[in-house]
């Protein structure tokens, strides 16, 4: 991402690639595993919340909204 392009990526799972990440976001590192967002606090900005169960593990998350400036990913 460069200044002035405009956000490409966001913090969602449809938009960034499967597997064990460490995103960078605005002034935060993220974790994301699969699409899920492992954190201390919920790194979102804006958007609507949402909360899912599914096979028993509870999942919070919010719209996208917040821009990912790149990502780190594990090569096996």
């Amino acid at each position: 991402m460069q200044i002035g392009s405009g956000c490409k990526v966001h913090l969602s799972a449809d938009e960034l690639p499967s597997g064990r990440l460490v995103v960078a976001v605005s002034k935060h590192f993220t974790a994301v595993i699969d699409g899920v967002i492992h954190d201390v606090h919920n790194p979102q900005r804006g958007g609507r919340s949402f909360m899912k169960v599914e096979n028993g593990i509870e999942t919070h998350g919010t719209t996208p909204e917040r821009c990912v400036y790149g990502y780190y990913k594990l090569n096996n």
